[in-house]
C-alpha cells in the first residue's frame, strides 16, 4: 500500500516536471501569445511560471574520481607476474611511455636542474644560454657614425613629421 502511494506520488511528479518543462522558444510565452494576438494574453491573465525541481545527484556507490586515481596506482604497482594477461612486450612499451611522460611532466625547479635538459626550441634562439655568462651588455650593432643628416625627399603633397 506504501509502495503503491510512493509509487503514483513519484509519477504524478514526473507528471508536473513533464508540464512545465519548456523548449528554448518557451521561456517567453506571455510574449509569444502577445505578438499572436492572443486575447488571453491580451486580457492580463498571466501564466505564472513553476520552477523546475531539479533531483539532486546521489553519489554512486561505485567508483569516484579519487577511486579511479587510485585504480590506476593499483595497476602501475602490481608486479607483471600477477597479471599475466598483459604480454611482456607490452608492458615495457607502456613503462617506457609512463617515463617519457614523467620527463616532460614540468619545468625545472632550479638553474642546475635546468641546466641538465635540453631544450631543443631555446637550442635554435638567438637567446643566451643558461650555463653561458654574459659579460657584456649592449646594442646588437654599434652606432653608425655616418648617419645623414638631412630626411630623404619624399612625393610632392607630403611632409616630414616628427
Amino acid at each position: 500500500m506504501v509502495e503503491d502511494s510512493e509509487s503514483a506520488a513519484s509519477q504524478q511528479s514526473l507528471e508536473l516536471v513533464d508540464q512545465d518543462t519548456c523548449g528554448i522558444d518557451g521561456d517567453n510565452e506571455e510574449e509569444t501569445e502577445h505578438a499572436k494576438g492572443n486575447p488571453a494574453g491580451d486580457l492580463g491573465a498571466k501564466k505564472k511560471k513553476k520552477k523546475q525541481k531539479r533531483k539532486k545527484e546521489k553519489p554512486n556507490s561505485g567508483s569516484t574520481k579519487s577511486d579511479c586515481a587510485s585504480d590506476s596506482q593499483e595497476i602501475k604497482i602490481q608486479p607483471p607476474s600477477k597479471n599475466p594477461t598483459i604480454p611482456m612486450q607490452k608492458l615495457q612499451d607502456i613503462q617506457r611511455a609512463v617515463e617519457l611522460l614523467s620527463a616532460c611532466q614540468g619545468p625545472a625547479r632550479n638553474i642546475d636542474e635546468a641546466a641538465k635538459l635540453r631544450y631543443q626550441f631555446w637550442d635554435t634562439q638567438p637567446v643566451p644560454k643558461l650555463n653561458e655568462v654574459i659579460t657584456s651588455h649592449g646594442a646588437i650593432e654599434p652606432d653608425k657614425d655616418n648617419v645623414r643628416q638631412e630626411p630623404y625627399s619624399l612625393p610632392q603633397g607630403f611632409m616630414w613629421d616628427t
